[in-house]
């Protein structure tokens, strides 16, 4: 029995606040002038003021700064050392030495469950099902390599 009224009651309750929720609020009225008094005029509002255009700026906006450059990246036309090679060695930096270039294949690499060896000479046996020609085709050509 206390479930029912505990019902009725929340839903009495809901019903009371959409109904209020909806209701339109009266407009309150304004009071008329007393005995003797004489309404007051209203002026109508002065025109308003003709919209002026934004003033342009006295200087042009600044061009967006360059990205530097990274620091280990050379030209791909460049030679690459062993030394610069060895420095991109893990998935999220990955150079490989494949058939005398030097490939970054990051961006291959990404979301592949492949474990391949960065920063050396390979001929890309690990690489399993995948294509080294295809690998190859995604990647960006970093230089030639050099060895030493």
């Amino acid at each position: 029995m206390k479930t029912k009224m505990y019902i009725v009651l929340v839903l009495l309750t809901i019903g009371i606040l959409i109904s209020g929720c909806t209701q339109q609020q009266a407009p309150t009225p304004t009071p008329s002038p007393g005995a003797g008094e004489t309404p007051a005029t209203e002026k109508p509002a002065p025109p308003a003021e003709p919209a002026t255009p934004p003033a342009e700026p006295a200087t042009p906006p600044a061009e967006p700064a360059t990205p530097p450059a990274e620091p280990a990246t050379p030209p791909a036309t460049g030679t690459i050392t062993n030394e610069m090679l060895s420095v991109h060695n893990n998935p999220y930096d990955c150079w490989i030495v494949y058939k005398g270039n030097v490939y970054d294949i990051t961006y291959w690499l990404q979301g592949k469950k492949v474990n391949i060896n960065c920063g050396i000479v390979t001929t890309l046996e690990e690489a399993g099902s995948y294509n080294p020609q295809d690998i190859i085709a995604e990647g960006t050509l970093k230089g030639t390599f050099g060895g030493i």
